[in-house]
């Protein structure tokens, strides 16, 4: 039930948000004027889009084979599909789920792909920092004055929630230590179930996060991963030519638009709803575009590719139950 909460909360949240962006807005002119949009540049999107997915599922192949798995391209791509329609609906549960999407169709024990998988949100975390660095070095004077708006009035509470952030960080070093502890004293408690299981998943997911390293094929892992991110780019600015109002925005208005989106992309809600309209909506009044016309945009943009996600995602659901599951050997590890 505490689950189920969580994620209607989440939902609610994403509903409230939306509702507040949308409540002043004329709904049947924003949807007349999406009707009349150029639909070829949206498709060019979804498919960039796909691509894109195509290529993660790739580089997950490349990540995998160190720790003694074969997949295939094709099977990798499905789960990743599963794990994208279930954020639009269990917001961080994707991740999970594609690991078990993954062990069914390939026989990969979740606790080594999910060690990948922490690797991969640490990576688009770099990458993530270097668009936002190049957004900011680019269009520093537009943005500086954004983010004062945005932030400047949190200051204080920021300050008077300093006491949370230290107990916090109690609670942090409490935990550290207890897992210290624990590790010296695992002689005591290498019999106990709970100890092995912990002990394994814990080794699992370790070497899943060093298996970066030991990668064969360096150059296609970091070539798909720049790919990745020129697609993420490129399927969010070809967008603005499907509405005149937009059209006229540079490339590097394009560079903004993802920086802000992939922000809003971030927040706990099913599929950074809410969030990533406004977050690209308000960010684009700097280059001149009307509040609402950005928010159109932003509609465009993300509901297209939910569109997306979810037709391929569901059918990527069911192709899946109707594979035959690899027979590949588990390798099991024992606590020392």
């Amino acid at each position: 039930m505490v689950k189920y909460l969580k994620y209607l909360i989440s939902l609610v949240i994403a509903i409230a948000i939306l509702w507040y962006l949308f409540k002043d807005e004329d709904i049947p002119a924003m949807l007349q004027q999406a009707k009349s949009a150029n639909y070829s540049w949206i498709l060019l999107s979804i498919s960039m889009a796909l691509t894109s997915h195509w290529l993660r599922a790739y580089r997950w192949k490349l990540f995998v084979k160190p720790l003694g798995f074969e997949i295939s391209v094709f099977r990798s791509f499905l789960a990743v599909m599963i794990g994208y329609v279930s954020n639009l609906v269990l917001p961080r549960m994707g991740e999970v789920i594609k690991c078990g999407a993954l062990k069914k169709m390939e026989n990969v024990p979740v606790s080594k792909s999910f060690g990948t998988i922490i690797t991969e949100r640490i990576i688009d975390l770099v990458f993530l920092a270097v668009v936002l660095g190049l957004t900011f070095l680019l269009e520093y004077g537009r943005l500086k004055n954004y983010l004062y708006n945005l932030l400047g009035n949190k200051y204080q509470e920021m300050a008077g929630n300093l006491a949370i952030g230290y107990w916090l960080l109690i609670l942090l070093l409490v935990l550290v230590a207890g897992v210290v502890w624990m590790y010296k004293k695992r002689q005591v408690f290498r019999n106990y179930p709970l100890y092995i299981n912990l002990a394994n998943f814990t080794k699992n997911v370790l070497e899943g996060l060093t298996s970066i390293k030991k990668i064969n094929n360096q150059w296609g892992f970091w070539g798909s991963s720049v790919a990745i991110w020129l697609l993420y780019y490129t399927m969010s600015y070809v967008v603005v030519f499907a509405i005149p109002e937009t059209s006229g925005l540079s490339p590097i208005a394009g560079l903004t638009i993802l920086a802000a989106g992939s922000i809003g992309m971030t927040a706990p809600v099913q599929g950074g709803m809410g969030a990533y309209h406004f977050m690209v909506s308000t960010v684009l009044v700097l280059y001149g575009i009307d509040l609402s016309d950005g928010k159109l945009l932003a509609t465009i943009i993300h509901t297209s590719q939910s569109v997306g996600v979810i037709l391929v995602g569901v059918a990527s659901l069911f192709i899946s139950g109707t594979l035959q599951k690899r027979n590949q050997p588990e390798v099991a590890i024992t606590p020392d």
